[in-house]
């Protein structure tokens, strides 16, 4: 027996939200009714003859009537023969988004200004056009690009109706075609996926992806997948819209016989492969779809002004072939455009937001510290705040890297008393009270308290400050100190190693860093802060170039889909031990990969199986065991619970929702429909 999700038919085995798709209505022009010829009074042949040559030249073709359910440029461009009529732009069954206070009005430009170069909030803002997206509240799934899809008793089927007419921003088809080149061409060509990624991977056997027509593609699994329709919500799920067959096909080597070794030349790149890669990817990872304005897009906005390099802004335009439509039928998005702007200091941010310089801030500037001084500024400044329920499981997480090339910190960052010593030599109340003005509470990195996973053990061990028992424990571990206090390690060598940091966008990072800098001083560790670009920070990380880093903990509520957060190692996003997440997900990790010890490699096979079930009993009893591993392990160092941020926006800014949630796995606005946004003018 299949289970099926429609419109109509919506049994899951979990509780969707269900969305309402209102039709379009189609009217037809009444045919004209036929005329009778008439006989012609006699004497009357040359009068009527001019009259019938007459009749017989052809009118002037009537010019077609433009609707109005679209912006006023497409309207002109409809009007001047520049651009197909909308019925012609729009698929047979648009996707209807419900607006959540009220119909729009198009127009206006929304400045959003960054910190760093490109950023994947351009990705977060307006490019998680999977075959299905979380609700706005994230309670479940609704369709997007795919209508309505079947899913088999055993969870191993997986068929997906596309919806018909959608076409990319160049007004060429979406189909089935396009999702099968990237199956066949892209994830299962070894020179551009050396490692299929983990997601797509079931029993150790690799998804089979099968075109059933051009508007149904299925996908079968070697195995249960009770997580697969989860994980399409998500950014790995914008990997299979991300390559436009018709022009992708240009720029790979089964295609372009004839000219790809003169376009690899004259694009300085080493082989087609990373010409390829220039020109298209993985939007929500290496940006390069927000650097190639001749990119075809199915998103609301569309790049006109490239980001990457040194380059001061960006510019996405409305898509004059978008797909969705509000409930009275009128083609979205109603802003004109996004002006993205890279700034390099976070002070200018907070200053230019301030003075209300910024339509919308959901990142960078809204840390604690600065909410005081941006509430007191709110009419001033004519904006007010939304809410942000954080998946970030704390403050700042600290992570030793256990896989570090140097092999005396190697030795100490496994020893789990030394990871203990550190965390009792930190002083959290005190980071808390100065850094996060009093918000929080002592926390180790684990899912939050309103999560289903919570485990009081995990979240709470060795949080006490008590620096005696710091010192105690390293005295047994390593009791000579250098003339400067700082302890011999191993080799015999100062225990001295840099925290790669990014500085450019968090400086609460580096507040609560310099906090630690004197903490573990103080027990004879030296650790000295390095603040770099994130880009930098993103290179280093992948290669393995690192002792320690500071940054996020993704998966403080979304712990099922996020385990590779803080409790296994998934990849080289899990920084605390990378070569062994790597053994388990390769990803773009460019160091040497490393098998783990048993009980890790207990834990990927746990979470295989959690993948495997969809089973919500069994799935929870699979998560408790992996953390019951991560309780004994004590991977890594947390600060202070995350109490949830706060958002920007301006007073005219409307459909902008009270509060959204923000996760990685949840590419926080887009869920919120971010198309439905408009501006009162």
């Amino acid at each position: 027996m299949i289970q099926s999700f429609s419109p109509r038919n919506m049994r899951w085995s979990v509780v969707l939200t269900i969305l309402l798709l209102a039709a379009m209505v189609v009217t037809a022009c009444a045919p004209t009714a036929p005329v009778a010829e008439e006989a012609v009074p006699a004497g009357e042949e040359e009068k009527a003859a001019p009259a019938a040559a007459e009749e017989a030249m052809p009118e002037e073709e009537a010019m077609p009537e433009v609707s109005p359910h679209q912006a006023p440029q497409w309207q002109e461009m409809v009007a001047a023969g520049e651009l197909p009529p909308l019925e012609e732009r729009l698929p047979a069954n648009p996707k209807v988004l419900e607006p959540l206070n009220s119909i729009g009005e198009y127009g206006g430009t929304m400045r959003h200004p960054l910190l760093g170069s490109w950023s994947s909030r351009l990705y977060s803002f307006m490019g998680n056009e999977n075959l299905v997206n979380w609700t706005p509240n994230w309670d479940g799934l609704v369709p997007n690009v795919a209508e309505s899809w079947d899913v088999s008793d055993d969870s191993t089927e997986f068929t997906f109706h596309l919806r018909e007419g959608i076409k990319w921003s160049d007004g060429e088809p979406f189909t089935a075609d396009d999702i099968m080149f990237w199956y066949n061409d892209i994830v299962l060509n070894e020179d551009l996926t050396p490692q299929v990624p983990n997601w797509l991977i079931v029993n150790d056997e690799v998804v089979t992806v099968e075109k059933i027509d051009d508007f149904t593609i299925k996908f079968t699994f070697a195995a249960p997948y009770g997580l697969f329709l989860q994980r399409l919500a998500t950014p790995n799920g914008s990997d299979l819209v991300e390559f436009p067959e018709h022009y992708v096909k240009q720029f790979h080597a089964d295609y372009n016989t004839d000219t790809l070794d003169q376009m690899v030349e004259e694009s300085g790149q080493p082989s087609w492969v990373e010409l390829l890669q220039s020109k298209t990817g993985s939007r929500a990872n290496n940006g390069a779809g927000w650097t190639n304005p001749d990119l075809p897009v199915i998103y609301a906005w569309r790049i006109t002004e490239p980001a990457g390099g040194d380059v001061a802004r960006a510019v996405t335009e409305r898509n004059p072939y978008y797909w969705k439509v509000d409930t009275e039928g009128n083609q979205l998005p109603y802003i004109d455009r996004i002006e993205w702007e890279f700034l390099q200091d976070p002070e200018v941010l907070l200053l230019r937001t301030l003075n209300g310089e910024v339509e919308f801030m959901n990142y960078y500037a809204n840390a604690l510290q600065n909410k005081a001084v941006l509430f007191d500024n709110m009419e001033q400044g004519d904006y007010h705040f939304f809410d942000q329920i954080r998946d970030q499981a704390v403050t700042v997480a600290l992570h030793l890297n256990w896989n570090t090339e140097n092999e005396a910190l190697r030795e100490a960052f496994r020893n789990k008393d030394f990871r203990i010593a550190l965390s009792h030599a930190i002083n959290r109340q005190e980071i808390i009270d100065t850094v996060f003005v009093s918000q929080g509470i002592p926390y180790q990195i684990a899912p939050k308290p309103t999560s289903e996973f919570y485990n009081e053990t995990l979240a709470t061990q060795y949080t006490e400050y008590d620096v005696d028992k710091a010192n105690e424990i390293l005295d047994g571990l390593y009791p000579d100190k250098d003339a400067n206090g700082i302890r011999l390690g191993p080799d015999g060598n100062p225990i001295q190693f840099d925290m790669i940091v990014d500085a450019t966008r968090f400086p609460a990072w580096i507040d609560v860093l310099e906090l630690v800098e004197i903490y573990w001083e103080d027990v004879g560790i030296d650790m000295n802060i390095a603040g770099i670009s994130g880009e930098l920070l993103t290179e280093r990380r992948e290669a393995n170039d690192y002792d320690a880093t500071a940054g996020w903990s993704d998966g403080g509520l979304a712990t099922v889909l996020n385990p590779g957060g803080f409790l296994v190692p998934m990849g080289a996003g899990s920084t605390w031990a990378p070569a062994w997440g790597a053994w388990y997900q390769p990803g773009n990790f460019g160091g040497e990969i490393e098998e783990p010890p048993e009980d890790v490699k207990r834990q990927m096979e746990l979470y295989d199986q959690v993948k495997a079930t969809a089973d919500l009993d069994l799935q929870r009893e699979l998560m408790n065991e992996i953390i019951d591993i991560a309780i004994d392990r004590f991977w890594h160092i947390g600060v202070s619970l995350d109490m949830g941020q706060y958002g920007v926006v301006k007073n005219n800014y409307h459909n902008v929702p009270d509060a959204m949630p923000e996760s990685w796995n949840y590419p926080d606005p887009f869920p919120t429909n971010t198309s439905t946004y408009w501006i009162e003018q």
